[in-house]
Formats: structure tokens, sequence, C-alpha cells
């Protein structure tokens, strides 16, 4: 009796026992369960704030994007509304040039308005004082009617034996030391330089004068007065170097041994010279040279016409120009639109 009540209470106490690992490992169980739930809770937590960041980053992503597409449209206003104001202050200058007229051509801040004055030819600075190169040209005729036509036509006539006038100093030695004395001019050599060497040198001149005018009025390089510099200097100094080149030695030194020439004139112009006081060559030079002056600026160059038409075409300005007037519709025209 006394083995089985033992028995008995110790399958009791076993089941107890028993009982209580059930409880404690459900307990258990539990927690574990418990805790577990409790992580997943965070991680649903931690999803959704990196959720919401990745929301507000990419608020910010837009509201930075439409900064910057405000900012490129205001950009765009201003350029636009630049370029309206320098429209519109081009359309301002081109109007007031219109209203200026010949600006260039036949008005200029230098020379007053007239018909036979050229202040700028394509902003042309070298050729606004043409007076000062004219006279250079001047000067290079003047040196021929003062020196060929006072000699020819002041010498006095002469037989064949009397023309030329040897001098034979008595201490000279050598025939180096010899001078020629030319006493007149016989009428067929008279006539004869007249007709091959002085109106032929006359008639060039003259064209040269025009020429020169003509070319100094259309300069617009320095390069270019410096050409015509050197052909001027060709033109004066063309008689020396054929003296060179041409005379022989002996006849080379009888013209350099030559005396100054003295010769006659007739009362009216020993008369007119003295109280002129001016050349006889020189006297006959100022007439032609006003004639070809007056010539050329009337009716070869047209200068009042050529600088008018020279504006028109290299600035587009003028009142008689017909491209600033289609220039000046157009402009309008899209204006209005």
């Amino acid at each position: 009796m006394d083995r089985g009540g033992e028995e008995e209470g110790g399958e009791e106490e076993g089941g107890e026992r028993r009982e209580e690992e059930r409880r404690r490992r459900g307990e258990e169980e539990r927690g574990e369960e418990e805790e577990e739930g409790g992580g997943g809770e965070e991680r649903r937590r931690g999803k959704e704030e990196r959720r919401r960041e990745e929301e507000e980053r990419e608020e910010e992503r837009e509201e930075r994007r439409r900064d910057e597409e405000e900012e490129e449209e205001e950009e765009e206003r201003r350029s636009r509304s630049e370029r309206r104001s320098e429209r519109r202050e081009e359309r301002e200058r081109e109007r007031e040039e219109e209203e200026r007229g010949t600006a260039h051509a036949l008005k200029g801040d230098k020379y007053k308005q007239g018909p036979f004055t050229l202040s700028q030819v394509c902003d042309c600075k070298l050729a606004q004082d043409f007076s000062g190169n004219l006279c250079s040209w001047f000067l290079v005729p003047a040196v021929l009617f003062n020196t060929g036509w006072n000699v020819v036509l002041s010498l006095p006539s002469a037989s064949d034996s009397g023309c030329i006038v040897y001098k034979y100093p008595a201490e000279a030695e050598e025939e180096d030391a010899c001078s020629v004395e030319i006493a007149g001019l016989t009428l067929k050599i008279r006539l004869f330089t007249v007709l091959t060497n002085l109106l032929p040198r006359t008639l060039l001149q003259c064209v040269f004068f025009v020429v020169g005018i003509e070319y100094l009025l259309s300069v617009t390089k320095i390069e270019d007065l410096i050409l015509n510099s050197l052909a001027l200097m060709v033109l004066v100094t063309i008689d020396e170097m054929l003296f060179v080149a041409f005379t022989g030695e002996q006849n080379a030194i009888w013209i350099q041994n030559c005396e100054p020439l003295e010769g006659t004139s007739f009362k009216w112009l020993d008369w007119l010279l003295s109280a002129t006081h001016m050349p006889v060559g020189l006297l006959i030079f100022v007439p032609i040279t006003a004639t070809l002056a007056g010539y050329i600026l009337n009716h070869v160059t047209m200068m009042a016409l050529q600088a008018q038409a020279t504006s028109c075409l290299c600035d587009l300005k003028g009142d008689s120009c017909f491209a600033p007037r289609f220039l000046a519709g157009r402009l309008a025209a899209a204006a209005s639109l």
C-alpha cells in the first residue's frame, strides 16, 4: 500500500512538473512571438519613414525644377525685352539718320553745305582737304609753264650764227672751263621746240592735272596716296632722268656750263609782269588751270552727283536714296506686326 501510494504521489508530481514546463514553454513562445511582433512594427515604421523621406526629397526636386523653369522664363522675358529695346533704338537711329539726309557726302561738320563740297566719301578722310592735294598737282605743271614757255617766248630772234656764243676765258686751260651763252633762237628752232616739246608736254600736263584731281578725290587708303606721290615724283624727275640717260658726255658738259638766259619781252607783258610780280609762265598757266578746274568740277566728274551717289552706295543714306526709303517701309511694316 505504501509503495502504491508513493508511486501515485510520484506520478502526480511528475505530471505537475510537465504542466509547469508546458506553461513555461508556452509563456516563452508567447514572449518570443510578442518580441517578433514588436520588431515587425519597427520595420514597418522604418519603411514608412524612409518612404516619407523619399517623398519629401522628390517634392524638393520638383520645387527646384519649378524654380529653375521660372528663372529661365524670366531670363527669356528679359532678353526679349532687351532685344525689343535694341530694335527700337536701332529704328530711332535709322529715322534720325534718314532725317539728317546725306550727312557724309554733301553735309559735314567740317564743310558747309554746297554744290561742290565733298566732306567725306565712304568716310575717306584722306580726300577731304583736296585743295592741298590740288596744290601739289598745280606745282608740277607750273614749273613747266614758268620755265619752258617763259624761255621760249622771252628769247630774242637771232640768225643761225648768232644763236650760240662761246666764251673762252684767258686763263682757261681745259675745255670744261669754257662757257656757252644762248643769245637767241631762230624762227625754225622756236617753232620746232614749241611743236615737239612744249606743246605736247603742256597737253600731257593738262591731262595729268585732270586725272590727278579725279584720282585724289577717289582715293580711300594711304597706300593710294603714296602711289600717287611716287607717280608725281616720276613726273617731276622724268626730265632729269632722260637727260642723264640719253645726253652725251660732251653735250652734258656744255649744257652744265651754259650761262643764265637773258631775254626780252613785249611792252604790255613787261608792264603786267612788273605790276603783278608774276612770271610769264604762271600768267599763262593760271587761266588754263582755272578753266580746267571749272570744267572738272562742273562737267566731267559731277562731284555733287557722284558724292550723293557714293553716299547712297556706301551708307544707304540720303534724301534721294531709294534704299533707306525701302528699308524704312520694311521696318515700319515689321514694327506694325
